[in-house]
């Protein structure tokens, strides 16, 4: 067998890298409800973030006395669940064998996938059809400086 490479030439044999923990890019980005292990949820959504995800995941801040001083501490809403939204297609066993996540909501084993409407309304944010009907109720809502025709009572 002869061969045509020289040297300098690119070796002919895809190489094969690791798996991340995403893959193929995906249109439109899709959001999913991923399962943490507990108390794990800000460790988990930092790592995704660093993978290039969106993650989102519902806080409250709690006041505590301990030893006589306020504490303020912030944990999540909605225990051992975040929200990530992928541009390139999650790789689910990559993400449960690196211990990154231990499940995704699905249906049988398809993954839900979730509407921006979704997280809005997880994340206490107006969703689409609210932010656009306070827009239309803004829109005619008079303002400082406009002028107003008062017609007396009575009249038609």
């Amino acid at each position: 067998m002869t061969s045509n490479l020289k040297i300098g030439d690119p070796w002919p044999v895809e190489w094969k890298s690791s798996r991340g923990l995403t893959g193929r890019p995906i249109n439109p980005p899709q959001w999913y409800a991923l399962i943490t292990e507990p108390m794990k949820e800000k460790a988990v959504a930092d790592r995704l973030r660093n993978s290039g995800v969106i993650v989102r995941y519902p806080t409250q801040t709690k006041t505590r006395v301990q030893f006589g001083k306020k504490r303020h501490i912030v944990s999540p809403l909605i225990p051992r669940i975040i929200y990530a939204q992928f541009r390139y297609a999650p790789q689910w066993d990559v993400m449960k064998a690196r211990y990154v996540i231990q499940g995704v909501f699905s249906r049988g084993n398809i993954p839900v996938e979730l509407s921006q409407d979704d997280i809005n309304r997880v994340m206490g944010l107006p969703t689409e059809a609210e932010r656009i009907e306070e827009e239309r109720r803004d829109a005619v809502r008079p303002k400082p400086g406009h002028k107003a025709l008062i017609m007396p009572s009575g009249a038609s």
